[in-house]
């Protein structure tokens, strides 16, 4: 067995008997790549404040009312996993995969997301008041009613991000208005407190990732 395979074996036992975490039949303890695999467990409204998650699967896990707190997510797989109401304050994210994630009505206040993937996530009524986003693709994500307060933006491609709200365009364009004021007009319907208006939030224009389009 390889050293970092015993060890994240030895880490998902230490969180499956400190959460009583069931692990479902189907699973083994570690995916095929050597992450921790919590593929499809419900993990709803456990209490996982300030635990390390890094090196984790849990594609299509549920985090419903979670608490995360103050969690380290780095370089996980959570596509379609779901985190309606779950509270990720202070968490840091980084190289994270959250396609077609969940984040509906997220406390995701104070949290630093680096170099993650929200492509096609829901983030509806979601909390991202001094939050950090850096280098993290939102294609196709869905806005609507979150809270950008003294958000900061920094390198984010926001192409075809949406707001769903009425007074809100459906999608963004492509064309040469500035990212900055296309996104702005996005989020008005929004709770960001006058973002149109206000210096809120933070725009640093995109360098090319690669796999951006």
């Amino acid at each position: 067995v390889y050293s970092k395979e015993f060890l994240n074996i030895c880490r998902m036992l230490v969180l499956m008997q400190a959460h009583n975490i069931p692990l479902k039949v189907e699973n083994a303890l570690l995916t095929p790549d050597g992450f921790m695999n919590l593929c499809g467990v419900d993990l709803s409204y456990k209490d996982l404040q300030g635990e390390d998650l890094s090196g984790m699967d849990a594609s299509g896990a549920n985090f419903t009312g979670t608490k995360l707190c103050g969690a380290t997510l780095d370089s996980v797989f959570l596509c379609n996993a779901t985190f309606c109401g779950a509270n990720l304050s202070s968490a840091t994210i980084s190289f994270a995969n959250m396609t077609d994630a969940n984040l509906n009505d997220t406390d995701l206040t104070h949290a630093r997301v680096k170099q993650a993937t929200l492509t096609g996530a829901t983030m509806i009524g979601a909390n991202l008041t001094n939050a950090v986003l850096e280098y993290t693709p939102l294609h196709g994500a869905n806005m609507s009613r979150a809270t950008l307060t003294n958000t900061t933006l920094t390198g984010i491609n926001i192409k075809d991000a949406r707001d769903t709200a009425p007074s809100a365009s459906a999608a963004f364009v492509d064309n040469d208005e500035n990212p900055f004021t296309i996104f702005r007009k996005q989020l008005e319907a929004t709770n960001s407190r006058g973002v149109q208006d206000s210096p809120d939030i933070q725009y640093s224009p995109p360098t090319y990732q690669s796999g951006w389009v």
